[in-house]
């Protein structure tokens, strides 16, 4: 009788044991890529995931730092940290009567020149430093429209020119992108995938803006970079989302900084509030912005009444008092623009010189010190009037402080406070301690 024969060739039990030897180096190799995951018990309605497909995660996600890391170095000289500090401006460039307690934040800037930076800042902000540097930045120019600063920083050979050759929104679907963002440690980069990229348009913008999925979790004034290292744009908030300023718009903003002293922020004289469904019942429309106060001897004093609707300016629709106010900033002071209003249920085209949204600084008040002062004996002097534009408005005194040190004065006469004011060339900083309420606090004062 023949003896049976094995029930497997020679070949197959090669496979099986090369398939099992693979599976063992798996496990080992997946003990020790991810040692955090040992001795931790499972839940049954998360089972962990098999060893292929974390190390296949793995694997892309260092694909991606790799990328991410590459990209930063190319970057990196094109970028500038910021320290930008609010005392609380508003909106339309109002500086409150007390500056206190002021904010910082890092705002990250992109070079526009080897020695300049763009990025945005706050109306009525200060760029104060930069992020691991002790060299103080200038302002050069300022949009206050779009918020956007040209700074002057220190100069670094090579800037990365390359990065403003725009991405179109097309090439950036399905695709990740970087965002950088400012911290006290300088420029850091998030990688982000992005579904799609759209375009919207916006009053405030000559390009339209782009929407782009993931990157808009960046904070306002983040940039966002290709990961081939072209500059997409600058997040900004939009009518409360977030969408990105594309690089050419931006340069576009700097170019014409650089041509031209930047106009300051038109005014209508009017202040305007949305129409609600009871007022287009009581005003017979439902487009545009309602007239609440006109500023008596202001631009549209004896033109626009309380109760008008302005429908547009200049031709553009204005449904908002957001979209009211970037509209009537636009309109450069002296220049006069038609304005479409609903009164009474008709339609009229009326014209309005824009004033200036801040008065000129008269250089004289700018000089002062501003300060009406009265003795508390033992203590210092007490504000008890500043004036407006002075220097101890722009250093945020108020009326009620209790000055208790200014320059090398401690608790010092209003007397001493003049005198030491008067001493001091233009230019220089006083450094000011003040009790406010229950607080000890400490400014600034620049006499010019």
């Amino acid at each position: 009788m023949t003896p049976a024969g094995p029930r497997f060739s020679r070949e197959t039990r090669l496979l099986l044991l090369t398939l099992a030897v693979s599976v063992l180096m798996l496990l080992l190799l997946a003990r020790f890529r991810f040692p955090e995951e040992q001795g931790v018990p499972t839940r049954p309605d998360r089972p962990p995931a098999a060893p292929l497909e974390r190390l296949a995660a793995r694997a892309t996600y260092d694909e991606l730092a790799s990328i991410v890391a590459d990209l930063e170095r190319r970057i990196a000289p094109a970028l500038v940290v910021l320290r930008v500090e609010s005392s609380g401006g508003d909106a339309q460039g109002a500086q409150p009567a007390v500056s206190l307690p002021s904010t910082s934040r890092w705002v990250p800037g992109v070079r526009v020149r080897p020695d300049a930076v763009v990025a945005m800042v706050p109306l009525g902000a200060s760029v104060m430093g930069l992020a691991g540097s002790a060299a103080r930045p200038e302002l050069e120019a300022y949009d206050p429209l779009r918020a956007l600063a040209i700074v002057r920083v220190p100069p670094v050979a090579d800037a990365a020119p390359g990065i403003w050759e725009a991405s179109a929104p097309r090439e950036l679907d399905g695709r990740y992108v970087a965002v950088v963002e400012g911290t006290l440690g300088g420029p850091t980069l998030r990688p982000t995938f992005l579904g799609r990229a759209d375009s919207i348009a916006d009053v405030r913008w000559d390009h339209p803006l782009l929407v782009l999925g993931g990157a808009l979790q960046a904070p306002p004034g983040s940039l966002v970079f290709s990961l081939d290292a072209r500059f997409v744009g600058m997040s900004v908030l939009e009518e409360g989302s977030l969408a990105v300023v594309p690089a050419q718009a931006l340069r576009d903003v700097v170019d014409r900084l650089a041509r031209a002293t930047p106009q300051p922020l038109g005014d209508l004289g009017v202040d305007v509030q949305p129409l609600t469904p009871t007022l287009i019942a009581a005003t017979g429309t439902s487009v545009g912005v309602v007239v609440a106060h006109v500023e008596p001897d202001g631009p549209a004093d004896g033109v626009l009444a309380f109760g008008d609707v302005i429908e547009s300016i200049g031709g553009t629709l204005a449904p908002t008092p957001r979209t009211f106010g970037i509209l009537a900033g636009r309109v450069a002071p002296g220049n006069e623009v038609t304005v479409r209003i609903v009164r009474g249920g008709e339609y009229l085209d009326v014209a309005i010189t824009a004033a200036s949204a801040a008065p000129p600084e008269d250089p004289d008040v700018a000089a002062r010190l501003g300060l009406v002062l009265g003795a508390r004996r033992g203590n210092g002097s007490e504000v008890t009037g500043v004036e407006e534009g002075s220097a101890a408005a722009r250093a945020g005194l108020a009326k009620g402080d209790l000055i208790t040190a200014f320059g090398e004065e401690a608790r010092p006469t209003p007397a001493q406070i003049r005198r030491a004011y008067a001493r001091a060339g233009a230019g220089t900083w006083l450094l000011v301690g003040l009790t406010r309420g229950d607080r000890h606090v400490i400014v600034a004062l620049e006499k010019r």
